[in-house]
Order: C-alpha cells, then sequence, then structure tokens
C-alpha cells in the first residue's frame, strides 16, 4: 500500500492489480477504481498474466512487481506503481525476453471504474470541444464502444471521470492507439535478451 494525503494505492500479488481508494464519509476505506498494464499478443483480456503470482518488492514511494509469462516461456512481465506527494498515481509496465527467439509485445492499459464511481459524468475530449455527460451503461451510444473511438488519434490523450465531488483523470501521453477504452501500443519485436517499457499512465484523484 502506497499513501499520498488521503489517498491509498494498493497493489495484490495476485495479478498485480492495482486499487485507488480513499475514505468515505465514515473513514472506511471506498475503492474508485482498478488499474493494469498488461502485454500482449494475445489479447491482454485473453491473456494468462493476470491470473499470476507476482513477486513485489515495495519501496517508500514505489512497488515493483514481476513474474514469468507461463504461455510464452522465456518473457517476464514486470510492473511498477508509483505515488508522489501530490497524488499522482504513475504505473508502467515492462517485458524482458530471456527466450532465444524474437518475440511480439504490445501493451494495453486498463481503468476500471468501481461501483463508488458509477454512472457519474465522464469527459472525454473530441474533434470540436469535450464531451460531458452523465455516464449511461447497457445503452446506445456505449462509451466502451463510440466515445473512445473519437479519440482515436490521441490529440487529448486524458479521459476524465467526476462522482458526488470526486473528479479523477487518467492520463496517458504517449500510446498510440485507443481499443475499446484502452490506451494501447502497437507491436514491437524484443529480441533476445533486451526488454521494453509501456509509456506511463498517471491518474490523479482530488476531491471536488
Amino acid at each position: 500500500v502506497l499513501l499520498s494525503g488521503d489517498m491509498a494505492v494498493a497493489v495484490s500479488r495476485k495479478g498485480a492489480k492495482g486499487s485507488v481508494l480513499i475514505p468515505d464519509a465514515d473513514s472506511r476505506l471506498q475503492e474508485l477504481a482498478s488499474f493494469f498494464i498488461g502485454a500482449g499478443p494475445p489479447a491482454v483480456w485473453n491473456s494468462d498474466l493476470p491470473k499470476q503470482n507476482y513477486e513485489l518488492e515495495i519501496g517508500e514511494a514505489e512497488v515493483k512487481g514481476w513474474t514469468e509469462w507461463p504461455s510464452r516461456p522465456g518473457m517476464v512481465h514486470q510492473v511498477r506503481v508509483k505515488l508522489d506527494s501530490a497524488g499522482y498515481l504513475e504505473t508502467e509496465s515492462s517485458v524482458v525476453n530471456n527466450s532465444p527467439k524474437a518475440q511480439k509485445v504490445h501493451f494495453r492499459a486498463r481503468v476500471r471504474w468501481t461501483d463508488n464511481m458509477r454512472p457519474g459524468t465522464i469527459m472525454v475530449p473530441l474533434p470540436d470541444g469535450i464531451l460531458y455527460e452523465r455516464d449511461v451503461y447497457n445503452q446506445i451510444p456505449d462509451v466502451m464502444e463510440d466515445y473512445s473511438g473519437s479519440i482515436s488519434n490521441l490529440g487529448a490523450p486524458w479521459l476524465g471521470r467526476i462522482m458526488d465531488h470526486i473528479s479523477m483523470m487518467q492520463y496517458f501521453p504517449g500510446w498510440t492507439e485507443m481499443e475499446y477504452h484502452m490506451p494501447g501500443t502497437e507491436d514491437q519485436t524484443l529480441q533476445p535478451g533486451d526488454g521494453i517499457s509501456s509509456p506511463p499512465l498517471r491518474i490523479l484523484q482530488v476531491r471536488g
């Protein structure tokens, strides 16, 4: 667990999933969002990486984790989560190729809002301005399919959310793709013995 003000970031050994937590009115922790940067191929939602137990190393302001990639022998997946004194959370993922052959690698960053942030109001940058409206699930248009396509060029690489006087923003400069509401990168070739890292994903939570 990392702490900054009244914000806590927890990283679980199972799957290296991170969680953003703050106290509610009764001082009980409530989870606002979870996050994970996975690697592929295969597609990150079919990957075995979120099912693995990660070795964790906990520092003063960051957590590092790593695990073998069972479906791709010789590959090692690593995560790093930092939380600074201003409340900025930053995470990134990397892959090391310890196999004897070249391998293709890409990254996908997934941020999921919990029920404590739903339905909420979403803010999405569009070519002609900012979309600012109540989020609606299981109806058309669906944010997971339609809205994200409008920022696929990543000219403004951020997404925001507001719920009951809590605001959160995810900021992902350096990512080149948007797939199903997840910032992503293109496949790159990783030679034996080499490593590659994703761009950073940043999350900021503020009251108001």
